[in-house]
């Protein structure tokens, strides 16, 4: 059986043929399984990769119930708050890596 990091790599050069392809970014759905003050850790079960979805703007951070709460950006709408096990969308796109410049 490949290894875990054979994976990820395969996956993700068929992601990135699959952006340069259709000229979009791939959404799929994933599982929030950490919050942190800044960001969640999500797993996209369909692709079975792990990843990071950062935060650039503020964001509440509750560490006793695992959840962060997001403004809106939209006035008139309310805020979200997202928990451990929660599902969610995600945009995917494949980073150079800033040390061996691949990816």
């Amino acid at each position: 059986m490949a290894g875990r990091a054979s994976v990820e790599f395969y996956v993700g050069l068929a992601l990135k043929n699959r952006n340069e392809k259709e000229k979009a970014q791939v959404r799929e759905e994933a599982f929030v399984i950490r919050v942190f003050r800044n960001g969640l850790g999500v797993f996209v079960s369909k692709l079975g990769i792990e990843g990071l979805v950062m935060f650039k703007r503020e964001i509440r951070f509750d560490a006793d119930n695992y959840t962060i709460t997001v403004p809106s950006s939209i006035p008139g709408t309310s805020e979200v708050t997202i928990s451990v096990f929660d599902k969610v969308t995600v945009n995917i796109e494949v980073e150079k890596d800033k040390n061996t410049q691949r990816g």
